[in-house]
């Protein structure tokens, strides 16, 4: 066969994204992550299916609110706690 070579090119393996401080950071994150959502679950009594919905534009950090969209379509405004 004549024309270009059909040879394939050689990948780079992929980038390990865990390795090094990035690795600390998303450890920290999601820390930080699970302890919130902790706190919605017990302190504010919220269900499953509320606390799967939360996105970060929810969270009004200047009047340190976070709303919250229920079942039945009920929106709830709650006050973010200080951490003791």
């Amino acid at each position: 066969m004549s024309g270009p070579s059909c040879a394939k090119a050689q990948r780079r393996p992929p980038r390990d994204i865990h390795t090094g401080s990035a690795a600390t950071d998303l450890t920290a994150q999601d820390d930080i992550r699970d302890r919130v959502a902790l706190h919605l679950l017990l302190d504010y009594g919220l269900r499953k299916g509320a606390l799967q919905t939360i996105q970060f534009r929810h969270f009004d950090h200047l009047r340190k609110r976070v709303t919250i969209f229920t079942k039945g379509q009920k929106v709830r405004d709650l006050p973010i706690a200080q951490a003791a």
